[in-house]
């Protein structure tokens, strides 16, 4: 199971949950009669480390859990309104169809002919994926070293970096870079991480180094403008 950091990644270091904080997770939510929505659209996105499903867990977690899961992120498919719950428990299940029976969007028969295509025949690209992945996260984290008042923080899965541009000095840094770099980078401040950035390093990497060279750029005429 996975932890989305979207909503302060200042508080994080990592994505991924132990088994033994997923149990004091569950018993807590046992305790106090909650249900849990585990948001696993990204959990074959795995860079390190290991994703432990909440259905697998044990039994108190599957019958406290609703398990969300698509196939838009890791196979590109966002564009088709085809996703999928797992919901162990029998009772809570015929509550949730209730709900979702009025909520969702229309779909078509190519919509599950990508799906199950995504999910039965493309496991040797996706492993190509992950590697790839991988080596550009690796090179991210590199890059960003070297420009000065940027860190990246630590991630173990998926394709989004959360870039601390802090230290810059900037008010608005993605405001900054699409003026001063031409360059679009999601805005923290969206998800209450002001003077943080989000960027999507799912791209070739020629991308990458136009995009940090530009950044790089703009930063440092900046400076040069500030220090004068």
């Amino acid at each position: 199971m996975e932890v989305h950091v979207y909503e302060n990644p200042t508080s994080f270091s990592r994505w991924s949950v132990s088994r033994a904080e997923l149990e004091e997770l569950f018993d807590f939510a046992d305790r106090h009669d909650i249900v849990v929505v585990a948001d696993e659209i990204h959990s074959d996105l795995i860079l390190e480390g290991e994703h432990i499903p909440a259905i697998t867990l044990n039994e108190t977690a599957r019958q406290r859990v609703i398990l969300h899961h698509s196939a838009s992120k890791t196979y590109n498919i966002p564009g088709l309104p085809l996703a999928f719950a797992i919901i162990p428990n029998a009772e809570l299940r015929h509550r949730y169809e209730k709900v979702a029976a009025t909520m969702h969007a229309p779909f078509d028969t190519l919509s599950f002919i990508a799906f199950e295509t995504a999910f039965t025949e493309c496991e040797e690209w996706r492993l190509e994926l992950l590697e790839y992945l991988r080596e550009n996260k690796k090179w991210l984290d590199e890059r960003i070293s070297r420009i000065p008042g940027l860190s990246i923080c630590h991630s173990e899965g998926t394709y989004l970096g959360w870039i601390d541009a802090r230290s810059t000095g900037l008010d608005d840094p993605a405001k900054f870079f699409v003026k001063e770099a031409g360059v679009k980078f999601n805005d923290g401040d969206s998800f209450s991480a002001p003077g943080f950035i989000r960027v999507n390093f799912a791209c070739p990497r020629a991308y990458l180094e136009e995009a940090f060279s530009r950044v790089e750029t703009a930063l440092l005429s900046a400076q040069r403008v500030n220090s004068k």
